[in-house]
């Protein structure tokens, strides 16, 4: 009677609903009223109120318990049900694709309401379960193939797997020398290129070599005497192009001629000891390197008077095959930090040769944690009977927001030293000035207050990111559970920060044009929302003085801005405050 009696006075659920003065609640009649009709059994009931509590001001706990009235529903109509559909916008064979990132869309549907959708094994953002979801995820992946799974359940439990088979090809052919043999007028090469996607063009001096588009493609040619250096350019049906340099002393010093028949080595046979490693060589690299790069490519050559029997990256073989002269491409996914490097090649009468290198990964600048928005948490409100267990949920949710390594988080340490100081008590953070005091001593951009709600059935957590300089609500986020143990709490804290995380995504773009301490950027509306803070910077390539091989770039940040108003096609923004004046169309930003 309290909540009918409520909606007749305010007919409408809503968060920060002002009651008197500067006095806000969170407000949810509708939302209260069908939970305790779900309570009490009435079914109907209890969807239409929660329906109209998510159309009014969607909730974690509002979507919590429509799942669990529908899927009541569908026990009590006793059916059998079948698991969810999928549609996937993929060819019939493997994704083929040049570059790591690989975008998978597709929908899943079903009658008796999709409840979570898999992809890869990372769970996508589904805010209550739906008949109809699509989705587009981001796939970052390595070099080859493998199979990802695509995975959908509905709320009756039942659950569909549709795998897809994702190949990564960014390097061009691999070429195998498999026979060189001295003649009269030139060297006489017989060799296979090879490439998972399909060999699609192989020239040879500039002479085309007709290829029948197959994974491997064996070529026999004269290499004539005159020219000093012989250059095989091959290209896959991606587009990959690689090109391979073959110097006259390399193919005297690994042919085998007489010496190799059926692919036997016949020195051994006549008594002859082969104690000679191969030589290996790579292309382009120092003992020690610095990059900006997330990886590197790794390009050289390999070769053995009598047959390269194996060839490994730290560990990870790479010879595609046993042969006198083996040109190789690897892909090396880099650490920030050092990376220690070993090339190692093993002939067939097991020498030995290595070559180790060390290459360091700087981040550029602008990617730098200590370049992204400062937040600092403080003491969540607590309302209710709050069990024991509860107390620990602050922990776990800073812990989770540190681990992904998007903000700069104040150190618990330090908030603790500025309460003291400032002889301030946990129980005065809930006080909205009190807070942004503390957020500015405690020189954060931000911070996160909210509130514990704990009731006989479940607890919801609502927290709200606040902006210190202009006291502005940035977001909201919400999470709602029955299990109050340690382990639903930790459950509960991982996905509020989440949430949190995708309201404050990296973006980046380009200055369009600037007017005064005004910018324009190609940021959208879809991608930040107003008065989310930007970072203005410019890039500088940086290229290796000897080799000329680019070691990626790095980046000097010009300035700070505040997104003032966004739409469908551009974002303006007000540059802060010591700002460089050279800012300037084409420059980059990136969301802090």
């Amino acid at each position: 009677s309290d909540l009918t009696e409520a909606l007749r006075q305010r007919d409408r659920d809503q968060r920060m609903a002002r009651t008197y003065g500067m006095h806000f609640i969170d407000y949810f009649p509708h939302r209260e009223l069908g939970v305790v009709h779900w309570l009490e059994g009435d079914l109907a009931a209890a969807e239409r109120e929660l329906k109209q509590s998510i159309a009014q001001e969607p909730s974690a706990k509002a979507r919590y318990y429509l799942d669990q009235v529908r899927k009541t529903l569908i026990k009590r109509r006793g059916a059998a049900v079948q698991p969810p559909r999928l549609e996937l916008e993929v060819p019939a064979g493997p994704i083929w694709s040049v570059s790591s990132r690989v975008t998978l869309r597709g929908q899943a549907l079903d009658d008796n309401y999709v409840s979570a959708v898999r992809v890869n094994g990372a769970s996508l953002p589904l805010e209550g379960a739906r008949t109809k979801f699509s989705f587009s995820q981001v796939l970052d992946l390595s070099q080859g193939c493998r199979e990802v799974m695509v995975e959908a359940d509905n709320l009756a439990g039942r659950t569909v797997r549709q795998p897809v088979t994702v190949c990564i090809d960014s390097l061009g052919p691999t070429l195998v020398l498999e026979r060189i043999e001295p003649r009269r007028n030139g060297v006489w090469v017989s060799g296979t290129v090879l490439d998972g996607a399909g060999v699609a063009a192989l020239t040879i001096n500039g002479q085309p070599i007709t290829t029948d588009g197959t994974t491997e493609f064996g070529f026999s040619h004269l290499l004539d005497n005159p020219s000093p250096q012989s250059l095989i350019q091959c290209r896959d049906r991606l587009g990959n192009r690689s090109a391979y340099l073959l110097d006259r002393a390399s193919l005297q010093a690994s042919r085998t001629g007489p010496l190799l028949v059926a692919g036997l080595k016949l020195a051994g046979l006549l008594g002859g000891r082969d104690d000679q490693p191969p030589v290996l060589r790579l292309q382009q690299w120092q003992a020690q390197q610095t990059v900006y790069l997330d990886k590197v490519v790794l390009t050289g050559s390999v070769r053995d008077a009598g047959l390269v029997a194996s060839l490994t990256i730290n560990g990870e073989p790479v010879l595609p095959r046993r042969a006198p002269m083996v040109f190789f491409t690897h892909i090396l996914d880099l650490r920030p930090g050092p990376n220690p490097v070993l090339v190692e090649a093993r002939d067939a009468a097991g020498n030995t040769r290595t070559l180790t290198l060390q290459i360091e990964r700087k981040i550029p600048r602008q990617l730098l944690l200590e370049g992204r928005l400062r937040l600092t948490v403080f003491a969540f409100d607590q309302k209710g009977r709050i069990s024991p267990a509860s107390f620990a949920f602050q922990d776990d949710f800073i812990h989770a927001l540190v681990q992904r390594n998007r903000f700069q988080v104040v150190e618990r340490q330090r908030l603790d030293l500025i309460l003291q100081e400032q002889k301030i008590n946990r129980s005065d953070l809930i006080d909205a000035a009190t807070a942004l005091r503390l957020g500015n001593l405690a020189a954060a951009q931000a911070l996160v207050a909210g509130a514990l709600v704990e009731t006989r059935t479940g607890i919801e957590i609502v927290a709200r990111l606040i902006d210190t300089e202009t006291a502005q609500v940035l977001c909201t986020a919400d999470v709602y559970g029955e299990d109050k143990s340690l382990p639903g709490l930790n459950t509960l804290a991982q996905a509020l920060s989440l949430k949190l995380h995708r309201e404050f995504p990296l973006v980046e773009g380009l200055v369009i044009d600037k007017q005064d301490d005004t910018i324009i950027t190609d940021l959208t509306l879809e991608k930040l929302r107003a008065q989310r803070r930007i970072l203005v910077y410019t890039e500088h390539p940086v290229v290796h003085p000897d080799t000329g091989r680019s070691m990626g770039s790095d980046y000097q940040v010009l300035g700070a801005a505040r997104i003032v108003q966004a739409d469908d096609h551009v974002a303006k923004a007000s540059l802060q405050p010591g700002a460089d004046p050279a800012i300037a169309p084409r420059q980059r930003v990136i969301t802090q």
